[in-house]
């Protein structure tokens, strides 16, 4: 095949994924009534995309290639930290990525998984497959600082708890342990009794209750109940879920004291994934769907209009 050939061959088959991404993102099935405002970005196979939380529409940002998107993040201002896997010589590749909202530019950062910023410190905490790293930039040297080795392939998951503190979980083997690690402190501890009712994964931080939102597999069995639950370990409420399905929150707005969640279900006809996003609010416990087929994926940052 030629290289005009291979073109073409390209143009149709991005054309293709952008039309098939299109209906993934549901842009045309939006609900009549406004949301809170700003806008959700998200990650979608080898796209970044834009959710509106006023109207629920939605929008492509950026392709970013051969890759996967595999999670969204906020860095400095007007920038994204993405993770996105390649394939490199064979070999499955995690990189992490900051992005450039205004010029849609990306720059390859490191190696690694599951970034999070973290602004009061400017220190960016991250997985390289065997140790949960902090990293940062002193005197234009990058420099690295070792907070937990684990074992290969296990799997970590990175929750912001506030601008200087995340909690860490470790899992591998049916064994999960979680972490609070401080980075003004350079010091991390392990929360035993949390660890024990709590699953990071899918999990947000509700900084007025000073509670995690989470999963917990031992109290909900099969299902997917998810409850509020403190450092300690204390329960806390279960979550009202809206809709009929399962449920996973995916951000908590502080200033309006309000949760973005997804649910997910199967459709009659075909067994076709579906995804809707809703609006719920905690002081009220009122919730309204704002998009109906709209998928969000597992992490994402959130921009408030400017």
């Amino acid at each position: 095949m030629n290289i005009r050939c291979r073109k073409e061959v390209g143009k149709r088959f991005r054309l293709v994924a952008l039309t098939l991404l299109c209906i993934t993102l549901g842009a045309c099935d939006t609900s009549s009534r406004t949301g809170p405002g700003g806008f959700i970005f998200f990650g979608s196979g080898s796209y970044l995309g834009k959710f509106s939380l006023g109207d629920g529409s939605s929008e492509i940002v950026a392709y970013v290639g051969d890759g996967t998107v595999t999670s969204v993040g906020n860095y400095r201002d007007g920038e994204l930290l993405l993770t996105v896997r390649r394939l490199v010589n064979s070999r499955d590749v995690q990189m992490v990525v900051r992005f450039e909202i205004a010029t849609r530019h990306y720059t390859n950062l490191f190696v690694g998984n599951s970034a999070v910023f973290l602004r009061d410190r400017e220190i960016t905490v991250f997985d390289d497959g065997f140790n949960l790293q902090a990293t940062r930039i002193v005197d234009k040297e990058r420099r690295l600082t070792n907070i937990y080795s684990h074992d290969f392939n296990a799997s970590v998951t990175i929750t912001p708890v506030s601008d200087h503190v995340v909690f860490f979980q470790v899992a591998k083997n049916n064994d999960s342990r979680v972490f609070r690690y401080d980075a003004a402190a350079e010091r991390s501890e392990p929360l035993e009794e949390f660890s024990k009712v709590c699953d990071l994964d899918g999990a947000v931080w509700v900084s007025e209750s000073q509670q995690m939102l989470c999963h917990s597999p031992v109290l909900s069995g099969a299902g997917f109940e998810y409850r509020f639950v403190a450092p300690d370990g204390r329960l806390g409420a279960a979550l009202q879920a809206p809709g009929d399905h399962a449920i996973q929150p995916v951000l908590y707005l502080p200033e309006k004291h309000l949760l973005v969640v997804t649910e997910a279900w199967r459709g009659v006809l075909g067994g076709q994934q579906k995804y809707a996003v809703w609006i719920y609010d905690l002081a009220s416990g009122e919730s309204y769907r704002l998009s109906k087929n709209q998928y969000l994926g597992d992490h994402v940052a959130y921009m408030p209009l400017r």
